[in-house]
Order: C-alpha cells, then sequence, then structure tokens
C-alpha cells in the first residue's frame, strides 16, 4: 500500500459520488429522467460508505459500497499519485422477481429469511451477518486525479456469474432427511452479473455527468475470458474457464472541473488507460472519442449530451421522498 500524505483516499472517493448523488436527488426533473427511485446511505463495518439505490427498472434494491480505497501509482515517477478505490455492488432481488431463481439457494435463504427489512435491504444486523460473497453482481473501479479534477470509472462483471456443485447441495433441518438442491455437477448460481452490473453503471455514471455538467473524454469497451466457480460444501473450490460467457468491462474518463482541457486529457489518459488495461489482460473491443461512430452497445451516447439538458420536473410532480428511514 502505497502512502497519502494529508489525503485520505476513502474520503476523496466518497464525497465524488456524494456530491453525485446529492445533486441529482435535489433535482426532481433528472432524478425522474434517469430512473432514480430512492437512494439509502449506510456505513460498513470498517466505517466505509456505501449506499442502496432502488430504480424504477427494477424490483428490487442495488448496493454499492466502498471495499478498496488507496493511492496508486500514476506509472510516471513524476507525476503524483491518483486515487484509486473499488466499489462492490450487489443486486436484492425482490421475492417475487424471476431473477431470485438465478442466484444462489443460499442467497435465495438469506433474502426469504429475517436479515433483510421490509425495504428489501439488508438490517443493520443482517449487513454484518451476510457473508461478503452473497449477492454481488460485479464491481466499479475508479480512479481520481491528485487535482480531484478528473476520474476513470470502470463498470466490471461477467455475462453470467456462475458457481457449480460437482457434488451438489443438499439442505435439511436437523433429524430430517436433507432435500436435494441441486444435482451433482448442476449450476448453483447462473446471475446475469453483466446486465445488472451495466444497468447500475450507466445510471451511475449519468448521475456523475449531471452533476458535474460534464461529458466524457472517452469510453474503453473491453474484455477478457470468463470463469465460473466450484463450491464444495463451504468452501470455494478451483475456477474453471466458461467459453460460454465473457468478462466485460467499460471504462469511461470524465473531467470533473469545467474548466478542463478535454483534448489533452483525452489525448493523456486515455492513452495510458489503454496501456493499463492491456498490461491487465482485457482486449480492447473499441475506443470511442464520439459516440456517433461507435459500434460497441454499452456506449450510451447520451453520456455526451447530459451536461446540456436541463431537465425539469414531471407535470404534477410533488418533492419526491427520496431515503427511506428504516435504518
Amino acid at each position: 500500500m502505497t502512502s497519502c500524505p494529508h489525503l485520505d483516499p476513502a474520503r476523496v472517493i466518497e464525497e465524488v459520488f456524494y456530491t453525485a448523488l446529492h445533486r441529482l436527488f435535489h433535482n426532481e426533473g433528472a432524478r425522474s429522467h434517469f430512473g432514480f427511485d430512492h437512494i439509502n446511505a449506510f456505513s460498513l463495518s470498517d466505517g466505509l460508505p456505501g449506499w442502496h439505490l432502488w430504480f424504477d427498472s427494477r424490483a428490487g434494491a442495488f448496493q454499492m459500497s466502498l471495499i478498496s480505497a488507496d493511492c496508486g501509482s500514476s506509472g510516471n515517477q513524476d507525476s503524483p499519485e491518483w486515487i484509486t478505490g473499488r466499489w462492490m455492488v450487489r443486486y436484492f432481488p425482490a421475492m417475487d422477481e424471476t431473477v431470485l431463481d438465478r442466484f444462489s439457494a443460499i442467497e435465495n435463504l438469506a433474502r426469504l429469511g429475517p436479515l433483510f427489512d421490509a425495504t428489501g435491504t439488508p438490517t443493520p444486523a443482517g449487513q454484518k451477518q451476510l457473508h461478503r460473497d452473497l449477492f454481488v453482481v460485479g464491481y466499479v473501479d475508479v480512479r481520481i486525479a491528485p487535482d480531484r479534477g478528473f476520474i476513470e470509472i470502470a463498470g466490471i462483471s461477467q455475462d453470467r456469474w456462475r458457481e457449480i456443485r460437482p457434488e451438489g447441495l443438499y439442505l435439511g433441518n436437523e433429524g430430517e432427511t436433507p432435500v436435494e438442491v441441486v444435482a451433482p455437477g448442476g449450476f448453483d448460481r447462473n446471475v446475469p452479473g453483466w446486465e445488472l452490473t451495466f444497468l447500475f453503471y450507466d445510471k451511475l455514471l449519468c448521475s456523475l455527468c449531471h452533476a458535474y455538467g460534464s461529458s466524457p473524454c472517452f469510453a474503453i469497451d473491453a474484455n477478457r475470458p470468463a470463469w465460473q466457480q466450484e463450491v464444495i460444501g463451504r468452501r470455494q473450490g478451483r475456477p474453471i474457464p466458461d467459453p460460454e460467457a465473457a468478462t466485460h468491462l467499460m471504462c469511461v474518463g470524465l473531467p470533473l472541473t469545467s474548466g478542463a482541457d478535454k483534448r489533452r486529457l483525452a489525448d493523456m489518459t486515455c492513452e495510458d488507460a489503454g496501456q493499463r488495461l492491456k498490461s491487465e489482460g482485457w482486449r480492447i473491443a473499441e475506443t470511442v472519442t464520439d459516440p456517433d461512430h461507435s459500434a460497441s452497445v454499452f456506449v450510451n451516447p447520451f453520456w455526451w449530451s447530459i451536461r446540456d439538458r436541463i431537465f425539469t420536473p414531471p407535470h404534477g410532480a410533488e418533492g419526491h421522498m427520496c431515503c427511506y428511514h428504516d435504518h
């Protein structure tokens, strides 16, 4: 871990996203247009920040929680270190949502049990009891420039987040004959990770473009092979290549200050991001600076025009209650 004199990386990352979400939820027109419904802030046991977010296009709730924050190398000894972090993205399906069947048997039992409250999110006690790996659908990685004037934000997940039970899974109460829940060699989990993660990522990026009055310098669409995980009992076994799926990454470079030189930033940061991603094993499918000439289905042209839009509240809309207070 590198040192960050006089700087708290977690606080810097939290402030960037707090600003975006705060401005969005205090603009009824933008909130409604982007499909944000409710928001609820919480803190992890280690004090790192997180939010629950509800969108009008999904019945369940998303959770973003900061799981790492540090100062990473800029790749140039003469340049200050960038602030880096990772948000873990979870999705808690509604109890009547069909995607719940794609989650593991353990996740289903947890979701239907007392660890969750009426909002469909974990209670404070439930949050502490949930295993870290449960309900995870993807990640959002961030890199923030030392002067806080630029951010790279990358959504990452697999087409399918699969877990295999080589020995099967049998559940039952003490004294009862266990019931086969997953046949030997069957999938216990087959979650559409990228579909859920990209939905979340797209909305989060829209909130950043709106809040900071900015548009992307570049967008990089990349991929690499996917893996499925063996689970034996309560232990994770070896990862196995999954030829039917891919791991996707969408990385966008976004100025956070109005006075930024976009052309210079685009040339400098796009090349750096591309080289870094290649060194990490990503295959660059497309690098986009002009959305009108992009073939990627994951590039949203609206990211480039949000800053020029004026959002007005829906006719007859009243003040929106943005937060749940059960927690």
